[in-house]
């Protein structure tokens, strides 16, 4: 329960990051014209086939693998796992192939970078999968000892999507002009995940003490960073808007949803700032306990809510843009 609960949590955060929705300043915060048509159409690509390896388990009931299966749902679970295996190795081919990036701007560096993160990905699932599909075998041939291992590559292999939801977050990004708002909280959103995923894997004892805490810091580092960043681009780019609404009567409808607007992007920035505190707490408890194993559920729960003002904020914030454009 605590870890479903937990991949669920994670999806609504991603569906956060969808749903946020930037102010009015177009040239300063969407200018779509700023990144180009090959970026936009190798994020699409690489965002294809990160789904079909992120999906290409979702076919399998885990909780009936790892109770007591029949004979008949193991060989059913058998048969799926060789189809998501090949689903899965279809798309880390596809990835893998994709040539380098050309370029070195932050856009290039991001676009090629994520290729080559979503093919090992993409090669993961399908190795999880064969994994599984072996150890099924060898139930089907009696092997019941083979169970324990069945049950820690499921483990890992749950941390494994929740990276990949950070993937995809970071694949957003690439679509997102530099120097953006939107481009910063996603990045940022991509931190959280990826944290989330590192706690989760210290709970399964997927990754030990020491090394969480290091990966922690690392990622309460660049959260703060860009959320730092994404809360000054978003304050220039309010000025730039309300200097182009000097016109507008004072307590008007569109100068009062612009405002709402940017008020609810500095909800979502001190939601992620939370997240981030609550990702520096754990990685504190981590490294004062050295080689004892500790709990962090406790540190779970605050995640999980701030998944859900995460994802009230984004529709809000959607809903809001669509009253903006039809006023504008």
């Amino acid at each position: 329960m605590f870890l479903r609960t937990l991949t669920a949590m994670a999806v609504v955060l991603t569906l956060g990051v969808v749903q946020v929705a930037p102010g009015v300043a177009v040239a300063a915060e969407q200018a779509p014209q700023s990144v180009s048509e090959a970026i936009v159409a190798r994020t699409e690509a690489i965002s294809v086939e990160m789904e079909r390896a992120s999906t290409a388990l979702g076919s399998i009931d885990f909780r009936a693998l790892l109770g007591s299966p029949d004979r008949a749902t193991l060989q059913r679970s058998e048969a799926l796992l060789a189809q998501a295996e090949a689903q899965a190795s279809s798309a880390a081919r596809t990835l893998a192939a994709m040539p380098a990036w050309p370029g070195d701007s932050d856009e290039d560096r991001l676009v090629d970078q994520t290729a080559r993160d979503a093919a090992a990905f993409a090669a993961d699932m399908a190795k999880l999968a064969r994994d599984l599909r072996q150890m099924v075998s060898a139930m089907l041939k009696g092997d019941q000892a083979t169970l324990k291992s069945a049950a820690l590559l499921v483990q890992a292999g749950s941390v494994r999507l929740m990276e990949g939801q950070a993937l995809g977050a970071r694949s957003r990004a690439a679509l997102l002009p530099v120097g953006s708002t939107d481009r910063e909280l996603i990045l940022a959103q991509g931190e959280v995940l990826d944290g989330i995923a590192v706690m989760v894997g210290y709970a399964g004892r997927v990754r030990d003490g020491a090394a969480s805490a290091k990966r922690l810091r690392r990622i309460e580092a660049n959260g703060r960073r860009m959320v730092a960043r994404a809360r000054a681009l978003s304050a220039e780019a309010k000025r730039i808007d309300l200097e182009a609404l000097a016109g507008e009567p004072k307590g008007g409808e569109l100068v009062t949803l612009v405002e709402r607007s940017y008020a609810i992007n500095e909800a979502f920035v001190q939601s992620i700032e939370r997240c981030i505190g609550v990702i520096e707490t754990a990685a504190g408890k981590l490294e004062a306990a050295g080689s004892e194993r500790i709990s962090l559920r406790q540190d779970m729960t605050p995640l999980e809510q701030e998944g859900r003002v995460m994802e009230r904020l984004g529709s809000e914030q959607m809903d809001v843009a669509l009253r903006i454009e039809r006023l504008g």
